[in-house]
């Protein structure tokens, strides 16, 4: 006999068709019906694929709720939101020179091109160099791989935020407010009205948003404020890792010598690494009182890290007692930090 009822574990669509029309022939006006000859065999198959449909689709949906089996990045993005974690950015490679110049200031957005891949690499900040002789002023700076030859700048600021693209290296970030500089919120408890700050948080679409505080947890900026946000987008990523020789685009500037080839850069955080270390930094609660705590609390701390490893001095051999242990590499390829 047939069933009197719809069943629900049932949700592929050669299954819902059966259940729908043993779920019609148990109605006495349609127990002699002819359900493979009628068109009412096509209305069933529509309610079969509408089912079928909603059914995977909210299947969908639930998995996308929770970190452990969320598939998209932008869930992942916005679950660990929730938890106060944010995710890596792409990371800008570097490069430590030596030049000398005419000048005693060597500019910001001084532009530099790597000989091998031709990418620009720019400073971020004005530098103070020193006299080496009558003139002539010299020292080292530290250049950053960009996309262009100036930072971006941002200054859109609606509905209390300025969105940031997902291109940006977000550790490279300065925000200013009618040109005083602000500084990013950590401790939510040590906050007050007149705090400047802001807040970076990762969005649903893979990108950050920067906004200001209520009043009450700082400084509140209203719109149509003088908000300016720059960052850099790097384009080289892990290609721009490792070049060793330089030119100065800029007239009056000459190289000497590349201190550190260039390093560090590398993709934004992987959705596995988000779903890994999203939970373990809302464990930690941005303290360090575990081995574990102290690890994630320095990757978030230092964006520049590509990955690290803690572990307690009691598991050394010999064992050193009351002392922790961090073990990094600062780009892609494994490179170690030095000693210094």
């Amino acid at each position: 006999m047939s069933d009197s009822f719809i069943n629900l574990s049932q949700t592929d669509f050669e299954q819902v068709k059966i259940s729908l029309t043993d779920f019609i022939r148990t109605k006495p006006e349609f127990s002699d019906y002819d359900f493979t000859g009628s068109a009412m065999s096509t209305l069933i198959d529509l309610l079969a694929y509408n089912t079928a449909f909603f059914s995977t689709y909210t299947n969908f949906l639930a998995n996308e709720s929770f970190i452990d089996s969320a598939q998209k990045r932008d869930s992942l993005m916005s679950l660990a939101r929730l938890v106060g974690y944010t995710p890596r950015s792409r990371i800008a490679s570097r490069a430590v020179l030596n030049v000398t110049s005419s000048s005693s200031t060597l500019p910001a957005n001084t532009v530099f091109t790597g000989a091998d891949t031709g990418y620009s690499f720019i400073t971020l900040e004005s530098q103070i160099l020193e006299e080496v002789s009558s003139g002539v002023f010299g020292g080292d700076v530290t250049v950053y791989q960009n996309s262009n030859v100036l930072k971006t700048v941002n200054t859109t600021y609606s509905f209390g935020k300025v969105v940031i693209p997902e291109q940006a290296d977000i550790s490279s970030l300065t925000v200013s407010v009618g040109g005083t500089v602000y500084t990013e919120a950590n401790r939510i408890s040590a906050l007050g009205p007149a705090s400047k700050v802001f807040f970076l948080d990762p969005i649903f679409s893979g990108a950050y948003e920067v906004s200001f505080g209520d009043g009450t947890y700082g400084e509140s900026v209203s719109d149509g404020s003088d908000v300016r946000v720059e960052y850099l987008t790097p384009n080289g990523v892990n290609n721009a890792n490792g070049e060793k020789s330089f030119t100065s685009v800029a007239s009056g500037i000459s190289i000497n010598s590349v201190v550190t080839d260039s390093y560090g850069g590398a993709e934004r955080e992987t959705t596995e690494s988000i779903r890994r270390n999203a939970p373990s930094y809302f464990q930690a609660q941005n303290r360090a009182v575990t081995a574990n705590d102290a690890e994630i609390v320095f990757k978030v701390d230092n964006p520049q890290v590509y990955d690290a490893t803690a572990w307690g001095g009691e598991d050394n051999n010999p064992p050193q007692y009351g002392r922790l242990f961090l073990s990094t590499i600062k780009d892609a390829a494994g490179t170690t930090f030095s000693a210094e």
